[in-house]
């Protein structure tokens, strides 16, 4: 009994553990790569996927008879090296809009068919909320993957003669969308005078992006807490790492072999760009000096594998955040992104302290949260906080 429950636990049903694990919500799709990857794993994580497929395939060609008859003991449904190289000839890129029945396909596939009526359904319930299973996540798929979906299909010839395009992600999409990038690479290279702007709202999708909870009722509670006093609050303390998602993926897509010229990232504060650059200087700006100073106090910290309180950044997001702010590379903020805070004032800060267990940790992770200014206010020509976070689920009713 015992070992057939343990050949369960490898059975498929990829849907289904996330399904009883989390519930099926918007939270799923815009997490850190902490929630998908083993702790520590830095970078791009498109470049991470990548290497992982490349992995699986140099396993793939080692596959003897015997290490098949082994595996298929642990692994039910094991189908041996062609089954793993049509699994991997079948996965989805991030950016794919595949049909129903690709999906419903590859659900029973792997043995998850039978949670289709469930997803199709999609409310999502909370044992503290007033009504429970009154609202679901709207899952909107990226700009950057329409217009892949979109160019793919237009003749070479039409292709070929396009010269610029402008893609707006002015809402948080499913995907994690700030890699879909990496998708344009093959485009425009097949036309290399193409020129590709994407814009990536602050406003309308990184700020809820990175105040993201695990369901709609949460989200609204967050967001009544922020406007007891009337006010549009929001609270952005997580917006660098937001940020550097985006542009430590920027900087993967030209490593990926994009074109010089052909693609740029714009960080886009409309309709608000006096708030951002506040929120920049107050915040953003002041978390990069943070992390510059613990590179320089802590060198070997943001390569361990075996810390938590900053596992979901890499060293490139200081130099991603860098080329963004100067303009040196193919990203910019369309507002003025503020000063670079005193790195030495945090060498300072940090003087005398070590980072050798998990209480250290934390205690330098409760320096980078004491931000100065923790909140601030949407214009009030903007809708309120708490409308902006509810876009992303329908209501019942």
């Amino acid at each position: 009994m015992n070992e057939q429950m343990q050949y369960d636990q490898y059975r498929g049903g990829y849907v289904e553990q996330v399904c009883c694990s989390f519930g099926w919500s918007i939270f799923n799709t815009v997490m850190s790569r902490d929630d998908i990857m083993p702790p520590g794993m830095k970078g791009s994580r498109y470049e991470t996927s990548q290497a992982v497929k490349f992995a699986l395939r140099l396993v793939a060609r080692e596959l003897t008879n015997d290490s098949n008859e082994s595996l298929s003991r642990w692994l039910s449904g094991w189908e041996g090296r062609e089954g793993l190289l049509q699994f991997l000839d079948n996965s989805f890129e991030p950016w794919d809009i595949p049909t129903f029945s690709e999906l419903e396909s590859m659900g029973k596939r792997f043995d998850d068919d039978s949670l289709w009526s469930r997803l199709q359904e999609g409310w999502e319930g909370d044992c503290n909320a007033e009504r429970p299973g009154s609202y679901r996540s709207k899952y909107r798929f990226s700009a950057t993957a329409v217009a892949i979906r979109f160019l793919n299909g237009v003749p070479a010839t039409k292709l070929r003669s396009m010269k610029a395009l402008v893609l707006n992600e002015d809402h948080v999409a499913v995907g994690y969308q700030e890699c879909h990038s990496h998708g344009l690479v093959a485009l425009c290279k097949e036309n290399p005078r193409l020129r590709i702007e994407l814009r990536a709202s602050l406003p309308t999708n990184l700020f809820l992006a990175a105040n993201m909870t695990c369901n709609a009722e949460e989200f609204q509670r967050q967001a009544r807490r922020l406007d007891l006093d009337g006010i549009h609050h929001l609270n952005p303390e997580s917006l660098f790492q937001t940020l550097s998602q985006w542009s430590t993926e920027a900087l993967a897509t030209v490593d990926a072999g994009m074109p010089a010229g052909s693609y740029s990232l714009v960080f886009c504060g409309q309709p608000c760009l006096d708030l951002c650059t506040d929120i920049f200087q107050h915040v953003v700006q002041r978390d990069a000096a943070f992390y510059m100073a613990l590179q320089r106090c802590f060198p070997s910290l943001l390569d361990r594998h075996d810390q938590v309180f900053f596992s979901d950044l890499d060293r490139r997001a200081i130099e991603a955040f860098e080329h963004t702010v100067n303009q040196t590379s193919v990203m910019r903020c369309n507002f003025h992104p503020g000063h670079l805070w005193d790195v030495e004032k945090f060498v300072q800060d940090f003087a005398g302290r070590h980072y050798d267990n998990d209480q250290a940790g934390r205690e330098l992770f409760d320096m980078l949260l004491a931000h100065d200014t923790s909140r601030f206010d949407l214009p009030s020509t903007m809708p309120r906080w708490s409308d902006l976070m509810m876009e992303n689920y329908e209501c019942r009713d």
